[in-house]
């Protein structure tokens, strides 16, 4: 997938702005699958420093020069200027090109709530932002609950694509988990998890999520699903068939689409679900197994000790969801849809590529 990123931030003397998107950028461009541009032609982020920009004096003017005049000139001007992509995110583009999905974050709302303390070209100027982009966007990133809830209260943006779950009203445990597929996809961290454990832990699990929505396992599940469903529900309709033939004088059962006929068919189906979950949890464990490898992968480098974390991450799971570290070994093939806490400790514990000058399954940095 190609991303262009308005990467205007990291031309300026700056902090808060400045090191969130650089961070960012530096995340996008690990994901193999994205390739990720920086407009206007900055090339990789190679390094940050708050006190200067990222490209030299000169190299700066010219393109502080042709921001000035993309925003300023008709758009077809500035659509000119932009490479092939599929996503652009604008940080501060006014004319985004017209066929790719339109992204964009709110840090802050206040040139609305606190326009005194802006000056009259800021404020002017974010609202023709917001008209502009947030209000056409195809997502937004908000950065906390407060800026979600005013751009919905103070710009009418729908908020179906920014979730905030407060689960500590119904439970103390810890979670998150993907949902959706397709427009639908999302992430969600429970509150809980958020203030619970340490931050480096947090990011762990976030990572874990995002190895299942990167990895795609939710359209690969519902494949499998739908691919044993067929051949599930064929075998069970023969053995019923079967059955109904063999008992069905005892039973009362003339034939299979008569009313015992269908309890036939349900106890069937009874059987082969019971008999084939070890093979979906199986399944399960496999993605789950991926997705661990796949955040451990992405907090290297980020967290000082990735073994530690991972290992610190799946303990604190397992202590609030009051797991068994150690099951039988038969009751976790046959009941269990993620690893135990054990044997996730374990090969986290144990799981370091780099030290042979080797690079992760997933990541090749």
């Amino acid at each position: 997938m190609r991303i262009t990123i308005d990467a205007l931030p990291l031309l300026f003397r700056s902090a808060g702005v400045k090191n969130y998107l650089y961070y960012w950028i530096r995340h996008l461009q690990r994901e193999p699958a994205a390739d990720v541009r920086l407009f206007p032609f900055l090339g990789e982020a190679a390094g940050l420093d708050h006190r200067k920009a990222l490209a030299g004096p000169m190299a700066t003017f010219f393109r502080l020069g042709l921001f000035f005049l993309m925003n300023r000139l008709p758009g077809g001007f500035s659509r000119s200027c932009f490479p092939p992509t599929d996503v652009f995110h604008s940080t501060r583009i006014l004319n985004p090109p017209k066929r790719a999905k339109l992204t964009a974050t709110i840090h802050d709302l206040t040139c609305w709530i606190l326009p005194d303390t802006h000056l009259a070209a800021n404020v002017q100027f974010e609202r023709r932002y917001a008209d502009r982009i947030w209000r056409r966007a195809d997502g937004l990133i908000a950065v906390s609950e407060n800026s979600r809830n005013d751009a919905v209260r103070l710009l009418n943006i729908p908020p179906e694509r920014m979730y905030l779950m407060k689960a500590s009203i119904k439970s103390n445990g810890l979670n998150a988990y993907v949902s959706g597929i397709g427009a639908t996809k999302r992430i969600v961290v429970w509150d809980t998890t958020a203030g619970r454990i340490p931050n480096d832990e947090v990011l762990f699990i976030f990572a874990h999520e995002s190895g299942h929505y990167v990895l795609h396992h939710i359209p690969k599940g519902i494949v499998c699903m739908g691919i044993a469903a067929f051949f599930v529900y064929w075998g069970c309709a023969a053995c019923a068939g079967w059955l109904v033939r063999r008992f069905g004088q005892r039973w009362g059962a003339s034939e299979l689409s008569s009313r015992t006929g269908f309890v036939v068919l349900l106890l069937a189906l009874s059987i082969a679900s019971f008999l084939l979950e070890p093979v979906g949890n199986a399944l399960s464990r496999h993605f789950e197994h991926q997705a661990d490898v796949f955040g451990q992968e992405a907090i290297h480098g980020i967290v000082a000790d990735p073994r530690k974390t991972t290992v610190a991450a799946f303990n604190a799971l397992g202590d609030a969801w009051l797991d068994d570290p150690n099951p039988n070994p038969f009751i976790e093939f046959w009941l269990y849809n993620h690893p135990s806490t054990q044997h996730r400790a374990e090969f986290a514990a144990h799981y370091d590529p780099w030290a042979n000058g080797q690079h992760g399954e997933f990541f090749a940095r």
